[in-house]
């Protein structure tokens, strides 16, 4: 049997690499930096942990990766991930996603503000659209209950996605703003919703997320359960931070190489890889 080369020790790697040697496969991890873990690295100072990246993960969505933490020992506990959003110091509009609907408001007075429900019925829009979307391009249509549930644009998302998925041979091109600006979104839609959460997730400014791949952008969301803003799977987070990527080299039992030079994952690099290995 031959031996399969991991390219990058991050997360994905690692669970890749637990993948394939479970199966009896030799594996030879390669990593351009000095440890393991990609940006899942924990620092001490003054004797205090600190973790560069916030690690979060649910049953859901990480099934094989919980299995992995599950075999090396590594425990996990329950986290709250919830979001929020507040403009001006908390003098403009604010919406949170704990404890619930009604942190939505926030306030009962903010029951009163019209500002407030037009932009939940651009959330409840987006999702509406994104279904319309699906319905335009596959040539039929499908029920659609108006319900005033969050997890409903999760469901709608899916539509959307899985035309993509099933029709390879379609645009997915399109960006998000593009996406947003031709279904008429307002700005303060935009920089309430959208926008925030996937700059939080990205680390992005806003023209940044605007010019990401709708079809990409979606999946994430739908993947992590993003339109679920209330009801997700509970989160997680690593009980001891991130220190369980020291002992993944010895305990997966698969062979490092870390590289001085940056790996380029094309296929020329691979095949290079492959015929090293092999000598």
């Amino acid at each position: 049997m031959g031996v399969v080369a991991v390219i990058g020790g991050g997360i994905r790697g690692l669970v890749s690499a637990y993948v394939v040697a479970k199966g009896g496969v030799d594996v030879v991890v390669f990593e351009k930096e000095e440890q393991l873990g990609g940006h899942a690295i924990t620092v001490n100072f003054d004797a205090t942990d600190l973790d560069l990246r916030f690690l979060f993960l649910n049953p859901a969505s990480y099934a094989t990766m919980l299995e992995m933490f599950d075999s090396l020992g590594v425990d996990v506990e329950t986290s709250d991930v919830s979001f929020s959003v507040s403009h001006d110091k908390g003098n403009g509009y604010e919406w949170c996603s704990q404890y619930g609907f009604s942190n939505y408001f926030g306030e009962k007075k903010k029951l009163l503000n019209p500002f407030n429900w037009r932009n939940l019925r651009e959330i409840i829009k987006f999702g509406n659209d994104v279904e319309r979307f699906a319905i335009s391009l596959a040539g039929h249509r499908t029920s659609f209950g108006h319900r005033l549930c969050f997890s409903l644009l999760l469901d709608l998302c899916c539509n959307y996605l899985e035309l993509l998925e099933n029709n390879p041979d379609m645009d997915r091109n399109e960006t998000l703003g593009q996406f947003l600006k031709s279904r008429g979104y307002s700005e303060n839609f935009q920089n309430n919703y959208p926008a925030p959460i996937c700059a939080a997730m990205w680390s992005s400014s806003r023209e940044d997320v605007m010019s990401f791949s709708a079809f990409s952008s979606l999946s994430f969301w739908r993947t992590h359960h993003l339109y679920q803003l209330f009801g997700q799977p509970q989160w997680l987070t690593i009980r001891r931070h991130s220190y369980f990527v020291k002992g993944s080299e010895i305990c997966l039992r698969v062979e490092v190489v870390y590289l001085n030079l940056l790996v380029k994952y094309n296929v020329f690099c691979l095949l290079i890889t492959l015929v090293c290995m092999q000598h």
